[in-house]
């Protein structure tokens, strides 16, 4: 109802064809860490932000995320998981939680 009245803070939400770090990591053909990322996509993110354009791309496709020895941390986009009911895709645990509950 707030968003109706327009109260409240405004709240973007980037759909993954639009998404710049998703543009870029689905054009890398190398791991990129979070600040190549951002540097690439010409962004400039809090950490709390990145990590949550990470986890909601980590919901449609295969995220590797590695750490190196040094500590580094780099993101691949892997191949897409779209959901056709695959017992290890986080879609399918949460359609069945909504399907116990009604």
């Amino acid at each position: 109802m707030s968003a109706l009245k327009k109260e409240g803070t405004e709240r973007i939400i980037l759909l993954p064809q639009h998404d710049p770090i998703s543009k870029v990591l689905r054009k890398s053909k190398k791991p990129l860490t979070a600040e190549q990322l951002m540097l690439q996509a010409g962004v400039s993110l809090t950490v709390g932000e990145f990590e949550r354009r990470i986890t909601l791309l980590a919901k449609d496709f295969d995220m590797k995320i590695e750490t190196s020895k040094s500590g580094k941390v780099t993101y691949e986009l892997g191949d897409f998981q779209a959901f056709l009911g695959q017992d290890e895709h986080i879609r399918n645990e949460k359609f069945q939680k909504s399907r116990t509950i009604s």
